[in-house]
C-alpha cells in the first residue's frame, strides 16, 4: 500500500520539477526549480534579469525522513555548504526538467531542458536543446552548456 504523502518543501508556487538522487548511504541530493515571474512577490529591481526558470539545490540526510529535507534557497547556505541558486550565470531563461544521476566513477551529472537559445526571443521554450552539468560532491556544480540539439537554430515564429 502507498504511504501517506508528506510535505517536504515549504516553497509555494509553481511546480518545482523536483529531481532527487538517492545515494547509497541513504542521503539525498536533488535539484528543484523555481519559476520567477516579474512582479510576482518580488520588486521589479529584484526580478530584473532573474525572471524565468531557476535551479536550486535540495539535500537530505535521510531520504525517508521528510523532516530533514533542506530546500536551499538563500543567497548563501554556508551551514550546509551549498549556494542557493545553482546556475545564476544562466540568466533569465535558465533551465528546467532536470534529471540527476551518478556515473560509474561516483561523479554527479544532471541533464536539463536548456532554454537559453537563440532560436526565438518570445517563445524560448521552442529551443529544444539539452544542457549538462557535473559535480564531484553533489553540492558544487559546473554547467557545461548545450549537450544536444542545435543552440543556433532559428524558428519561424
Amino acid at each position: 500500500s502507498w504511504s501517506k504523502p508528506e510535505k517536504i518543501f515549504s516553497h509555494r508556487g509553481g511546480d518545482t520539477n523536483f529531481s532527487p538522487l538517492l545515494l547509497a548511504n541513504g542521503s539525498l541530493v536533488g535539484m528543484w526549480r523555481r519559476w520567477i515571474k516579474p512582479g510576482s512577490g518580488w520588486t521589479k529591481s529584484k526580478t530584473r534579469g532573474r525572471a524565468g526558470s531557476r535551479i536550486y539545490l535540495a539535500t537530505a540526510r535521510d531520504w525517508r525522513n521528510a523532516s530533514c529535507y533542506i530546500q536551499h534557497r538563500l543567497k548563501s547556505v554556508k551551514k550546509h555548504r551549498a549556494s542557493a541558486e545553482v546556475f545564476p550565470e544562466l540568466g533569465s531563461s535558465g533551465t528546467e526538467d532536470q534529471f540527476l544521476y551518478l556515473d560509474d566513477h561516483g561523479h554527479f551529472h544532471a541533464f536539463f531542458h536548456h532554454m537559453v537559445g537563440t532560436g526565438t526571443t518570445d517563445r524560448w521554450w521552442l529551443d529544444a536543446t539539452g544542457g549538462h552539468a557535473f559535480s564531484r560532491n553533489g553540492l558544487d556544480w559546473t554547467y557545461s552548456g548545450v549537450a544536444w540539439g542545435d543552440a543556433l537554430a532559428q524558428y519561424d515564429t
